[in-house]
């Protein structure tokens, strides 16, 4: 049975730090000055965690795109934390189960199917609640067309597949990538960024305000990343 998810009240306090209360969430970001060691199965849970919101479109990457600041991220991280305690990941990694299982009898497991992408869905919208309207607009085309093997500024936009093939093609030298990065926290299919438009991208009139602003934002998705990875490992 699909288990409900709560939004837990939400403190914002100073250095852009998210306190969700009444959860002990377990993956506050570290600290510049420095924090102790969690145990191993905090830090796995946190892994776990970047792992499924990386599942509905939710990575450094994407987020820097959508013009997401790196304590937003931080917040973010935190929330889905806590909207994703051990008993609900648990419940995905069942579903997946239970749906890799009834591939393998060339069945379908509709089911185990829905009520796994319910609890992804429903963390998916807790947590991009925290992001202004225009960032969330942003966020849900980069999710809508991350399987384009494009750069990822331009996955922001709106186009006809006629457009995506045209921008495919007119990316140089691009090449198909693997469909299941190796890492977590790694770019996403086709990720990288042009610090200007070749003309032949020029001259397909994408370079939309959307799209400078995308190309823009990913210089954060470094310490982006480098906060996730230090919640991961700290």
């Amino acid at each position: 049975m699909n288990r409900m998810l709560v939004l837990a009240p939400l403190t914002v306090i100073g250095m852009g730090i998210l306190i969700v209360s009444g959860v002990n969430t377990g993956a506050s970001i570290a600290s510049a000055n420095g924090s102790s060691a969690r145990p191993a199965r905090e830090t796995n849970a946190v892994a776990e965690v970047v792992a499924m919101l990386r599942r509905v479109g939710i990575t450094p990457e994407t987020l820097a795109a959508a013009g997401v600041s790196p304590q937003q991220a931080d917040a973010i991280l935190v929330l889905a934390r806590a909207q994703m305690p051990l008993e609900v990941r648990r419940d995905v990694l069942r579903y997946d189960t239970e749906v890799a299982a009834a591939k393998r009898t060339g069945t379908t497991a509709v089911g185990a199917q829905v009520a796994r992408d319910s609890i992804l869905e429903s963390v998916y919208a807790s947590v991009s609640g925290l992001l202004s309207p225009d960032q969330q607009a942003a966020l849900q085309h980069l999710k809508a067309n991350r399987h384009w093997e494009v750069p990822t500024e331009y996955k922001v936009l709106q186009l006809s597949q006629a457009q995506w093939i045209a921008l495919r093609q007119a990316i140089p030298g691009s090449v198909p990538q693997p469909d299941v990065a190796p890492d977590a926290l790694s770019p996403e299919p086709a990720a990288a960024t042009a610090t200007t438009a070749p003309s032949a991208l020029q001259e397909l009139g994408l370079e939309t305000p959307a799209v400078q602003a995308a190309r823009s934002g990913l210089a954060n998705r470094a310490e982006i990343e480098s906060r996730w990875r230090a919640a991961m490992t700290h």
